[in-house]
């Protein structure tokens, strides 16, 4: 039961998100896929873990963002032609980014906290850096198997 529930999820889910890029789209697929699997989550608790999940994530993804764009000013740029003030900024700006990205982590947690067992928010943790790992390993060698044609 708790399978099927999964599965109808995903498919809800997939087609919710039609409009996004197809590949992204299928890796968010996977890995609510990979993280249902590994949380053994009841319906219940999938009713409630998914939207709170999904919030944190977008707003994860946001602040990555802003991040990213503040990084990418250095390399644009000659870094001796920005001046010290505008340096300063700059790293004020992405350690604060910084902060914002672990206060949500940690704020997310608190949220889990009334949903999950602490058992299946620590294997959250654990899933996602699983499935990382595992989306890397499969980018690796479709690099090398690329350069070796």
């Amino acid at each position: 039961m708790k399978k099927i529930a999964a599965l109808l999820f995903i498919m809800i889910f997939s087609i919710i998100t039609a409009q996004e890029n197809p590949k992204m789209e299928r890796i968010k697929t996977l890995r609510i896929a990979f993280i249902s699997e590994k949380l053994d989550l009841t319906t219940d608790e999938a009713q409630k873990f998914w939207p709170v999940y999904n919030e944190y994530e977008n707003k994860q993804v946001i602040l990555r963002k802003q991040k990213r764009v503040i990084m990418q000013k250095l390399k644009r740029k000659d870094s001796n032609a920005i001046s010290e003030n505008d340096m300063n900024q700059m790293l004020v700006d992405s350690e604060n980014l910084e902060s914002e990205i672990q206060n949500n982590r940690k704020q997310f947690v608190k949220n889990l906290k009334g949903i999950l067992p602490v058992k299946k928010i620590l294997l959250l943790r654990q899933s996602e850096d699983e499935f990382k790992s595992k989306m890397l390993n499969q980018i690796s060698k479709r690099r090398a198997g690329r350069r070796q044609e």
